[in-house]
This record gives structure tokens, sequence and C-alpha cells, in this order.
């Protein structure tokens, strides 16, 4: 069984068909179950016995960010007693193991905030012992018609240093780590905030065979600026290549105070 959904711990009636699979565990039923994904602070005994009755030796939280400061800039208002609190009922559950997913990249990350992701590796390794952590890292990538639609991706020189950083410091703690590749994000990100002339690049890509080489070899074959769409900002007031798009998602005014009022409040905090 998968329980698929934005956050479905938020279901009205999540608790009781989380009741009704253990029952049927409990009673001998083989079930698989898996979560789409699950808010730390849904995270709680009833869920972590389902997770074990079926099988389930780890399970995944995502914290996107190490710190309090960077969790609120990008709206994830999570505590780290929260994490900490989850891992504590997985822990005296008998699970074996969590992965973390993490992002690099966000908006206004600084140096501290690279460091705040090794300090909490070694709060965590002291706290569950024999615990098996593994911090899963991606890289942002900006989307339309999001508050963070305007902001540029990092360049992925600075994005390798962070990994390779994390890496080696992480490994030492005994700690595993994977991450998404930076140059795929690249792509994807091209190809999130690019406007109608990437028409024929895309056509380019597939027909070369649709592999990371053709991303990068269509750029030189179809004259694209790539750096514009992807490292680049966009102007608060420039026309978007996705507006004509009219998709059910708050306004292009509302997205823009959000973005000033998240960035406003990373520099508050």
């Amino acid at each position: 069984i998968a329980l698929l959904g934005a956050q479905v711990s938020a279901h009205p009636r999540f608790n009781d068909i989380c009741d009704y699979i253990i029952k049927k565990l409990e009673t001998g039923s083989n079930i698989n179950i898996n979560f789409s994904s699950l808010r730390v602070d849904a995270i709680n005994e009833q869920i972590i016995k389902l997770l074990k009755l079926s099988g389930q030796k780890t399970f995944t939280v995502a914290i996107e960010a190490a710190t309090e400061r960077l969790r609120s800039v990008i709206n994830k208002n999570l505590k780290e007693e929260q994490l900490l609190k989850a891992l504590q009922y997985a822990y005296d559950g008998g699970m074996k193991g969590a992965k973390i997913y993490c992002m690099l990249g966000l908006p206004t990350e600084n140096e501290s905030d690279i460091n705040a992701f090794i300090n909490l590796a070694k709060r965590l390794k002291t706290a569950f012992k024999g615990f098996e952590l593994t911090f899963s890292f991606s890289t942002f990538v900006p989307k339309p018609h999001t508050p963070f639609q305007w902001i540029g991706r990092e360049e992925n020189t600075t994005l390798e240093k962070k990994e390779k950083l994390l890496t080696k410091e992480l490994s030492k703690l005994g700690i595993k780590s994977k991450f998404s590749s930076p140059k795929w994000d690249y792509y994807q990100t091209l190809i999130s905030r690019g406007d109608r002339s990437l028409a024929n690049y895309l056509y380019e890509v597939y027909k070369t065979g649709g592999k990371l080489g053709n991303y990068k070899a269509a750029i030189k074959t179809c004259n694209i600026n790539a750096e514009k769409f992807v490292l680049k900002g966009f102007d608060l007031d420039e026309p978007l290549p996705w507006d004509n798009i009219i998709i059910d998602t708050p306004g292009k005014q509302l997205l823009k105070n959000e973005y000033n009022r998240l960035m406003k409040k990373s520099i508050l905090e």
C-alpha cells in the first residue's frame, strides 16, 4: 500500500487509516506500506509501529536545511526538537535507521548553514548510538509560480565544493551521505525557467539521445544562453517566460509579497 500526497498526514482520517492497516498486519496480513512523504512533526509511535510491522527498517524525514533561520526562509517551520522527537520514536520503536533529506543552495544559504549540517550530524550521532543515519542532499532548483521563481541557481562549482566538504566531514562521523547530480539539476533549472527559445533545444536533446552530454552539447548547437535562465535572477517587475500560463495558484503580486517577506525574514533572523 502506498499512501501518496503532498502531506499525507494531513488527511482527516490519517490515524484511522493507520489503525486499519496495523490491525491487518497484526492478524497476519502480508502488507508492505510506503509513504510518499512524512512531516517530521507527524511521526509518532503509531506510524513507527506501522512501518515496523510491515517490515520497514528505516524511514525518511525531510528537514531541507539544518538551521531554523534557513528553514524559516523556505517556510519549513521545523524545530530541531521535533526532529529529535521523531528519531527517538523510531529509535525506541526498534527501527534500524533513518534517511534525512536535505537541500543545498537554498536562497540566502551561507557557510554557517552548511556547517550546521555537520554539527547536527554530530549531535544525532551522539544521541542515537548504533542508529544508521544517512543524509541525502539535492540541490535547489527554482520553479515557476513559486515565491523563488525570480532567484537564480547557485553555480555548480560552489555546490560541488559543499558536497565535497559534507562528504568528508560526515564520513568522519561514520554517517552516509548521498547527493543528487548538480549537473542534472542545472539542466532541470534550465528547462524549469526557460522560455520558448528552448523549443529547438529540447528537440535537439531528444534527437541526440537525452543523455547528460546531449543536454550540454545542444546548448552550443542551438546557441542557447543557458546562464540567463539558470544562474541569473529575474527582476521582480520584468515579464517572466511563464506569465502567459494561467494556473490555479496565488497571483503574481501575492508571490512577490511572499518573496519580499521571506527575504526580509532571512535578514531579521
